[in-house]
């Protein structure tokens, strides 16, 4: 109910500005009257970061938050939804389509990556990506930030990998939970492909407790090359898709598991009730409702997607669940599985307009259009999350700031 009442407020103050301030204050010590201090953080631990903002700004007890570590770790564990996505108009800028009103991002901030950055992965309100350099084929960096707090950091360098200009990455973030659920810490399992063999991905992994990499080897994942985007993590287990291309004497399209803990990779093959009949088909992995891993299939000839749920039986091997089928639209370029405030959807593209299907209602809605392209989406959940110890504002980089990323303006 807090929740609700303060979503509310929020919207009252995005509509009367000038008023605002004496709506938030009447509104808010309305509810301090009737709860405890020690209630108060956890009720507003439910808003977005971008309705926490708007109030921070008439609330002292809203700036005393905005330091609290543990409420902010308390924010992200409670605000995991997709609110938007960011996404590349082909080769071009990177831009992002909201889908939650109460939620969002300053309306600059995707001019903050340049044109030859490349948006890997998000998770928990982080955004990981690649910083490359125009001058420097080789050498590149990994960094996180958090579009919300306007907060960033340079990841350290792994031993053996590099991020230069050509490399291809591929980034899949654990988090690691205390016992109270809280999630401060985080491991990143980073894919480069080896160079001396193709058989095998040069594999890192970054522990943000240590700021150190604990892993850097290279690993057999399989002969095909790999879905580089949106592997999914669940329990110590991080899974990616194959391509489809028909090849001579290499195993059909199969899901490559790799156990974070063992260091060991498993091959599972594709359902045989996925009919790949084409080499434009499409198979991907997700995480259905943050609890199982799933396969989803585009057929390209069907204009159809299925989708698949992983399921181990006592340990045995894994089998797939056929669990939904959808029609859609031809020559979908690109699609991701991820989890809104109003259920699981499923996101995708045509190139240039976007759409978003949702399970709950089983209706398609168009939620963006470009002139360009739309190459891939990246799911972002809006919280407070730190990105670490060591994080720096934007606004205090010595690299000059392009005017169109001042002021912050949501």
């Amino acid at each position: 109910m807090g929740s609700i009442f303060l979503l509310s407020l929020f919207q009252g103050c995005s509509r009367k500005p000038r008023s605002s301030a004496l709506v938030a204050d009447d509104a808010l010590s309305e509810v301090a009257l009737y709860l405890d201090d020690d209630i108060l953080p956890v009720v507003f631990s439910y808003l977005p970061a971008k309705a926490f903002f708007r109030l921070q700004l008439v609330s002292k007890l809203f700036h005393q938050l905005s330091t609290d570590p543990r409420f902010l770790l308390e924010q992200a564990c409670h605000n995991k939804s997709a609110s938007g996505f960011f996404y590349r108009d082909g080769c071009g800028p990177y831009g992002f389509l909201l889908i939650d009103p109460y939620a969002g991002i300053p309306a600059s901030f995707p001019d903050y990556f340049s044109y030859s950055d490349e948006v890997l992965a998000s998770a928990g309100g982080l955004v990981f990506y690649q910083r490359k350099r125009y001058w420097d084929d080789e050498h590149g960096s990994l960094c996180v930030c958090n579009p919300a707090r306007r907060t960033w950091r340079t990841l350290p360098s792994p031993p053996s990998q590099k991020f230069g200009k050509e490399t291809r990455v591929s980034v899949a973030v654990k988090f690691v939970y205390d016992g109270d659920d809280m999630a401060e810490d985080y491991k990143l399992i980073c894919l480069t492909e080896a160079t001396d063999c193709l058989l095998f991905q040069h594999c890192g992994v970054y522990d943000s407790a240590a700021n150190a990499w604990t892993t850097d080897e290279e690993i057999d994942f399989g002969p095909r090359e790999l879905e580089y985007d949106h592997p999914v993590v669940c329990g110590e287990t991080v899974y990616w898709a194959s391509d489809c291309i028909s090849y001579v004497r290499i195993p059909d399209p199969y899901v490559v598991a790799f156990d974070t803990t063992t260091k060991r990779t498993e091959i599972i093959p594709v359902p045989k009730g996925a009919v790949i009949d084409s080499d434009e088909d499409t198979i991907k992995v997700g995480m259905w409702d943050e609890r199982l891993p799933c396969l989803i299939h585009y057929s390209v000839n069907a204009a159809t997607f299925t989708l698949w749920m992983l399921r181990r039986k006592n340990e045995g091997s894994p089998q797939w669940v056929k669990s939904h089928e959808i029609s859609s639209i031809p020559h979908v370029r690109s699609f991701v599985l991820s989890h809104g405030s109003t259920g699981m959807l499923l996101v995708y593209s045509d190139g240039y307009n976007a759409y978003s299907y949702s399970f709950k209602d089983g209706e398609s809605q168009q939620i963006g259009s470009s002139y360009r392209f739309f190459s891939k989406f990246i799911p972002y959940a809006n919280t407070l999350r730190p990105c670490g110890k060591q994080e720096v504002f934007l606004e205090d980089l010595r690299r000059p700031l392009r005017p169109s990323l001042l002021p912050w303006v949501f």
